[in-house]
């Protein structure tokens, strides 16, 4: 089963990313590096702030999937993301889920709903605070990064907070 359709169909995810953002003429980074087991190694990896990464979830609410991405250095809180999807139970979504929605393996998932990946996309409001994003491109040893104003203009995503509020995480 492979959901994912439309102009950018293609079966890897690297190449729907970039075929996407390059129809869209966006400047872009490529960063080659060894695998990444966290959010924090890879933004070392990259030479970025931990806060230019994004991290994306799927979860899966009443028999329905949907993508959630919040900026690397931040947590998401599930009573607001249960809020969000008006539910009372989120499960993440399996790894066979994952690959079959969109391509990617766990670790990997990058904050890109439709066209790349046909699931709605949420990304929390933090999205705003720095001038880069950085994710990986479906695999732990490929990331690119590119500026904040391009994600924002190409993306299709739904802008909501349910990022975990703490001293740590503000």
């Amino acid at each position: 089963l492979r959901v994912y359709k439309g102009p950018f169909f293609m079966t890897n995810l690297k190449d729907r990313i970039l075929t996407f953002l390059n129809h869209h003429c966006i400047e872009y980074k490529l960063y080659q590096h060894e695998s990444a087991l966290s959010i924090e190694h890879v933004s070392q990896m990259r030479n970025l702030a931990e806060h230019m990464s994004m991290k994306t979830l799927m979860f899966k609410s009443k028999n329905q999937f949907f993508l959630f991405s919040i900026r690397g250095h931040k947590k998401m809180d599930s009573k607001r993301i249960r809020k969000i999807l008006k539910t009372h139970r989120l499960s993440f979504a399996s790894k066979e889920k994952l690959f079959d929605y969109s391509g990617a393996i766990p670790g990997t998932l990058p904050p890109l709903g439709e066209p790349i990946i046909n699931l709605p996309l949420f990304v929390d409001s933090s999205i705003d605070d720095y001038e880069l994003v950085a994710f990986t491109l479906g695999s732990l040893e490929e990331s690119i990064s590119f500026s904040t104003k391009d994600y924002l203009r190409i993306v299709n995503f739904k802008k909501e907070e349910f990022a975990l509020q703490n001293c740590a995480n503000s």
